[in-house]
């Protein structure tokens, strides 16, 4: 049994294969990384929307020919649950998404392009939480944990660039490799913006100089590297080549 109001994970269990689980909140809260797999779910299947998430979203053409329920048009996704931890809850988390209707050929043009602008920036937010614990800590030190702090900053910050970049696809004022360009773009500049904040809020007499120098060297090469162009359908940096 499925719940229509619940969203739902794949799981593998070595014995038992695969099978679904209801999705719960994370630590930090939901970001727009969520958006597309809480909406459209993922093309691989490993998230599923809401079934009655699902069937609203199919109901598209017959809410554009129904003059009556045009104001559905404009509907919104409240989504909320508990983060849990051993069946203890640790938090309450709730969000508010905007529930995109289109026609079915462009819903599924729009679900491939965001899922990759998504990909893309949950990469550049493992890169910057990396780069701070090189930063912050040699290799006997350099905890364990995934600084959620940083990662939750990181999603917050974001979300008017995400909002811009789905407001252009939608518009098509650009083509897909012009907005997504832009993309990549705007994840260095926020990445590095926030690596620079972070480190500089830290105890100067705490810092090793050495280490921070080269934890954004390796955070730039990262940003521009082959792995996130690919994540994000560009290809390489020519020789002389300069994307601002």
């Amino acid at each position: 049994f499925r719940h229509p109001l619940t969203p739902y994970r794949r799981h593998k269990a070595p014995n038992t294969g695969a099978f679904y689980l209801p999705l719960h909140g994370q630590p930090g809260g939901l970001g727009y990384d969520r958006w597309v797999g809480l909406i459209l779910g993922t093309k691989n299947k490993k998230l599923l929307p809401a079934g009655a998430v699902s069937y609203f979203v199919a109901q598209r053409p017959i809410l554009r020919r129904n003059p009556k329920l045009k104001h559905l048009g404009k509907a919104g996704l409240w989504v909320s649950g508990y983060d849990m931890d051993n069946m203890k809850p640790r938090s309450y988390v709730e969000a508010t998404l905007p529930l995109i209707l289109l026609e079915e050929e462009d819903r599924e043009a729009l679900h491939g392009r965001l899922e990759m602008a998504s990909q893309g920036a949950n990469l550049v937010r493992f890169y910057l939480t990396s780069a701070l614990k090189d930063a912050w800590f040699s290799q006997e030190q350099r905890p364990k944990g995934n600084l959620s702090f940083a990662g939750r900053a990181f999603w917050r910050e974001g979300e008017g660039n995400f909002s811009r970049l789905l407001d252009g696809f939608l518009k098509k004022q650009s083509s897909t490799d012009t907005l997504m360009k832009g993309w990549r773009t705007t994840l260095e500049r926020q990445a590095l913006d926030l690596f620079d904040r972070f480190v500089m809020s830290a105890d100067p007499g705490e810092g090793n100089p050495q280490r921070i120098y080269q934890a954004q060297i390796t955070l730039r090469k990262n940003l521009r590297g082959r792995k996130l162009r690919n994540k994000l359908d560009l290809p390489e940096f020519g020789t002389n080549q300069i994307e601002a």
